[in-house]
């Protein structure tokens, strides 16, 4: 109960507070100087001022000059704060604190205010920031904000799965999404996957992106080139003509020589598109016409990047 003894531990260890006489305990100065040394004291304060708003707040700014850590002061103060504002919205503006779990512990009300998920889109987090879920918490009337869900695709593309089904067709939206990466065509309207700007803005990028688009542009020459340029596996999704078409087969097996095995038996005993596929990734010797499997030159080059014969 000595005051002046449980300030001197305190300061060189903040959980000695749980040793702290109850009074003590509640003491203001000694709590502020435990957990600006180890936040996680808290706990062990008392209930009063777990609950103090200017000792929250006091607690979250000091958390923030010491970032090198992930402050989980949240899970410590009183559950109150859930619907404090500008707690939650100091939490969020903090280096220290997760986004993340600044919004999981937020009130409802809280998840549609369109300032705070905005600056939680914003955030300079350090800790486990995904704009993605901040998108995923928000309130269902955030998630049919356009300029929030722009932000938020902007920042990271996989937020668009996470959109009101209206803004899914949004083409600003949707195009902002996949030229990030053309796998976000997955989670877009389906007018917009039998959109050719969008699709070949997707597949350019990411040619897996060839799967999720219309099924019409399977047979779209440019489309597929771009799509096997990019990802050797879109020859996989290509239609049928494509796989034994040379050009498109070349480009798809000098990105990846395993999608050999999706071309069409022709091209398998094409010399020059066996050996970039098998100096690529060796085991395609597998899918190449079983001739080659005598030809010294090619089965070299397949050794070289497979290790076995």
């Amino acid at each position: 109960a000595d005051r002046e003894i449980v300030l001197a531990a305190v300061t060189a260890n903040g959980l000695a507070l749980q040793y702290a006489d109850e009074s003590l305990k509640a003491d203001r100065e000694i709590v502020l100087v435990a957990i600006e040394i180890d936040e996680s004291a808290l706990q062990y304060a008392d209930e009063s001022l777990k609950a103090d708003r200017e000792m929250v707040l006091d607690a979250i700014k000091k958390s923030d000059k010491k970032n090198e850590k992930r402050s989980h002061l949240l899970s410590y103060v009183d559950a109150k704060f859930n619907t404090d504002r500008e707690v939650i919205l100091a939490a969020i503006q903090s280096e220290s604190f997760s986004v993340n779990d600044a919004l999981k512990f937020a009130d409802k009300s809280l998840k549609s205010d369109r300032q705070v998920i905005l600056a939680a889109i914003h955030s300079k987090s350090l800790w486990c920031y995904s704009a993605c879920e901040v998108l995923e918490y928000a309130d269902e009337s955030i998630k049919a904000d356009r300029e929030v869900v722009l932000a938020a695709v902007k920042q990271e593309w996989p937020a668009l799965q996470h959109a009101d089904d209206e803004l899914k067709a949004d083409r600003e939206i949707v195009l902002a999404a996949v030229t990030a990466n053309g796998l976000a065509l997955q989670f877009t309207d389906k007018s917009l996957k039998a959109d050719r700007e969008i699709v070949l803005a997707a597949v350019t990028l990411e040619g897996y992106a060839l799967e999720y688009a219309d099924k019409s542009f399977r047979a779209d020459r440019e489309i597929v080139l771009a799509a096997v340029t990019a990802n050797g596996n879109a020859l996989q999704f290509a239609d049928k003509s494509f796989k034994a078409d040379r050009e498109i087969v070349l480009a798809a097996v000098t990105a990846n020589g395993n999608v050999l095995k999706y071309a069409d038996k022709s091209l398998k005993a094409d010399r020059e598109i066996v050996h970039a596929a098998v100096t690529l990734e060796g085991y395609a010797l597998e899918s190449a016409d079983k001739s080659f499997r005598d030809d010294r030159e090619i089965v070299l080059a397949a050794v070289k990047t497979y290790g076995r014969f």
